[in-house]
């Protein structure tokens, strides 16, 4: 692992994921059956892959906005 601060997880990568409480989250532990797990769902596929194309595009911008603020001031002038 390198040794630069540590990046946060996008908040695009888990909207079609129902975010447990704590204690739905300690009730999983024993959920061998998988009874549990909730998923948001959406109109129709095309709304879900709209969706999913839009968080796509977006993660890739917040990528590229962190790697071009890392370049050292003198790249950039180049």
């Amino acid at each position: 692992m390198g040794t630069g601060p540590r990046r946060q997880v996008s908040i695009y990568t888990d909207f079609l994921y129902a975010r447990p409480s704590f204690l739905e989250g300690c009730a999983r532990v024993f959920d061998f059956a998988n009874s549990l797990s909730v998923y948001n769902t959406s109109i129709d596929p095309e709304a879900s892959d709209k969706r999913a194309l839009w968080a796509d595009w977006h993660a890739i911008g917040d990528d590229l906005r962190a790697a071009m603020g890392e370049l050292p001031a003198t790249s950039r002038e180049r």
